[in-house]
Order: C-alpha cells, then sequence, then structure tokens
C-alpha cells in the first residue's frame, strides 16, 4: 500500500522571511539582499541569512555578507528561531538559504528529518 506525498501533514510556509527587503528589492533595488533595520548611521540592514547564531562572523556593515551586529540580533531572525524551538515540528525543509551547514541550530532540534536546499 502506498500513501501519498504529504498525507496527513501539517505544512507551515514562511513564503517570505524578509518583507521590508522584499518590499525594497521590489520597488527600489533589485540586488538589495538585506533587511531594512537601519543598525547605525550609514549602515541600513543585515543578511539574515548570516544573522542565525552559528558560524555568526563579525563583519564590517560595508561588507557584502554582513550579518548584523551581533547573532541572532534581527527581529525577523528572532521569530523564525523562536517559532521553530518552541513547536514540535518533526521535519524542518530550509530551502535556499545559508542556514545548511552542519551543526545549525535547525540541526540542533533533534528532529527526526533535517532536508536543506531543495529545489523546485
Amino acid at each position: 500500500m502506498t500513501t501519498p506525498i504529504g498525507h496527513d501533514v501539517n505544512y507551515e510556509i514562511f513564503p517570505v522571511a524578509n518583507p521590508s527587503g522584499y518590499d525594497y528589492a521590489l520597488t527600489q533595488d533589485p540586488a538589495w539582499i538585506r533587511n531594512r533595520r537601519s543598525i547605525s548611521a550609514g549602515c541600513e540592514g543585515a543578511r539574515l541569512d548570516r544573522n542565525f547564531n552559528f558560524q555568526f562572523r563579525a563583519l564590517e556593515c560595508q561588507d557584502e555578507n554582513y550579518g548584523g551586529p551581533s547573532a541572532g540580533s534581527e527581529p525577523e531572525v528572532k521569530f523564525i528561531t523562536q517559532h521553530l524551538m518552541e513547536n514540535d515540528f518533526e521535519a524542518v525543509v530550509v530551502v535556499g538559504t545559508g542556514l545548511c551547514s552542519e551543526n545549525t541550530d535547525f540541526q540542533k532540534l533533534e528532529k527526526k528529518y533535517f532536508h536543506c536546499n531543495l529545489y523546485f
């Protein structure tokens, strides 16, 4: 007997984890990849995929890989991390981000399955 893929599965999808940066990229600068939080004078936004608590590196704001003033400092990252930690997910699928190296916060959730960078 076979079971259809996704049968009896609840999905939570974050189609846009960076709404302010997404809007700015659509309306002002298509190459924009940071959020829009004003961090300090002359420093606008952080790359959210570089802001998680794993492999965080302190960089200058002018660096294209700037992840923010400290690990987990950005509101979007705080929300996602808290949501994942507070819920009992059997699997986490991360699509198209830099969250997939070994020993990540997501992998430390000790879930049954962890899938990374699935492209369709």
